[in-house]
């Protein structure tokens, strides 16, 4: 021991050697065909052959078990589910040196291997031009119950998308039907292309005038931001900052006709005095139109704090029940103070109620133009409108005011500045 030809020895035995100078039954490696030879005629390995002749099914079985529980482990551990070629993991389950070589096994071939993996559905097995190639089916539990949760709470947000989508539809509606005082909404229809000779005259009826339109505009206008507040957990530092609505002293105003200006007529045109009144008719019904609805100005009321009641929201903080609850959607239930909040996360199942700080929340951008928010932050704070417009390059929208504020239209509002609501 400790000769050169020793230390030869023992650095050739550390490498792998030929396969076929390796006997499975005795685990022994032959370094050539001399050696191999005498280890087939010695006493361990006749003994070993007495074994396998007495129950060869069980023994090949056992071998073909342990071989394909070391290919699985191999592939899942080094390459979990990707697909990668099938010699590619045989040659790594064949550097371990006690390993099961596969002349001991039931498969001739390592194409029989895969594709008997294939037919047992532990694998997904694929021929290409390459060869073989194999991807691992993991069913771990765990796995499978992190899946399941993914498939519900993607279903949920879609059930609520629609439900969404399905109240937007209503609302969208019961606007039309204010715009148009109440009347039904009809379809196109095609028009009349008959013309008839005669002199048509036009008879335009005006309504009466209202003296206090600008007034009761206001008052309607503070009325409903009051209300809108306490809806939504407003502290008493906002209402002083609502605008007052002034009054207009219209007791010892006189409203004097508009004189109406006669125009000159072409000779082919006829000349009737019903239709010289009918023009200065719809000149004064334009007037009172618009004196009737005034523009309220819309105040920026900008705050460090943005929290409101019933919108929509989005966690962004990892540090929840190790991340479970991040990038879901909630709804604020209740505003405990300026900065923190109740948040209900959306599930069908009912969602977990969690106490948030706005730093750990951001708002919800609707996905369609038509559906209904509500401003949190900046010009029109606390109102709601429906988006007219997305620019997701700029990161802002345009936004329209409901009916009760004069369907004003407030354009450039930042994505940070409102958030979609119930």
């Amino acid at each position: 021991r400790g000769t050169p030809k020793d230390i030869a020895n023992r650095a050739k035995a550390k490498g792998l050697s030929k396969l076929k100078f390796y006997c499975q039954m005795c685990q022994k490696q032959c370094r050539d065909e001399n050696g191999f030879k005498c280890h087939l005629t010695s006493e361990s390995h006749l003994r070993q052959m007495k074994v396998f002749q007495s129950n060869p099914d069980q023994v090949m079985d056992s071998f073909s078990t342990e071989f394909e529980s070391a290919y699985l482990e191999t592939l899942k551990r080094r390459h979990s589910t990707t697909k990668v070629n099938a010699n590619l993991v045989y040659q790594e389950v064949i550097r371990e040196r006690h390993h099961i070589h596969m002349n001991s096994t039931c498969w001739a071939t390592l194409s029989d291997f895969v594709q008997y993996l294939g037919k047992v559905h532990k694998c997904v097995v694929e021929e290409t031009e390459r060869g073989w190639y194999v991807q691992y089916i993991d069913r771990d539990p765990l796995l499978l119950a992190r899946q399941e949760a993914a498939r519900k709470r993607a279903e949920a947000e879609r059930m609520e998308e629609q439900r969404h989508m399905k109240r937007m539809d209503e609302i969208r509606r019961e606007a039309i039907a204010k715009e148009n005082g109440g009347a039904l909404v009809q379809g196109p229809t095609e028009m009349d292309k008959t013309f008839s000779t005669g002199v048509a005259a036009v008879t335009i009826v005006l309504p009466p005038r209202i003296t206090t339109a600008a007034s009761s505009a206001a008052h309607i206008h503070a009325t409903n931001k009051l209300s809108s507040s306490k809806a939504l957990g407003w502290d008493d530092e906002d209402e002083d900052e609502k605008q007052k609505a002034s009054k207009p002293d219209v007791k010892n105003h006189e409203f004097k006709p508009v004189a109406s200006k006669k125009r000159r007529w072409d000779d082919s045109t006829t000349k009737t005095s019903h239709q010289g009144g009918s023009i200065t008719n719809a000149k004064q019904n334009e007037a009172t139109s618009n004196n009737s609805s005034p523009v309220i100005a819309i105040k920026d009321v900008r705050k460090k704090y943005w929290l409101h009641k019933d919108i929509i929201v989005r966690v962004i903080t990892k540090r929840l029940a190790n991340g479970d609850y991040y990038k879901r959607k909630g709804v604020v239930t209740k505003v405990i103070d300026k900065y923190t909040a109740e948040v209900e996360i959306l599930d069908p199942d009912g969602g977990d109620i969690l106490k948030l700080d706005q730093d750990d929340v951001e708002t919800v951008i609707p996905k369609a133009v038509g559906e209904r928010v509500l401003i949190v932050n900046g010009r029109g704070r606390g109102n709601l409108a429906y988006v007219v417009r997305l620019d997701a390059n700029k990161y802002q929208a345009d936004l329209k005011l409901f009916a009760v504020n004069g369907h004003q239209l407030i354009s450039d509002v930042d994505f940070e500045d409102f958030s979609q609501t119930t």
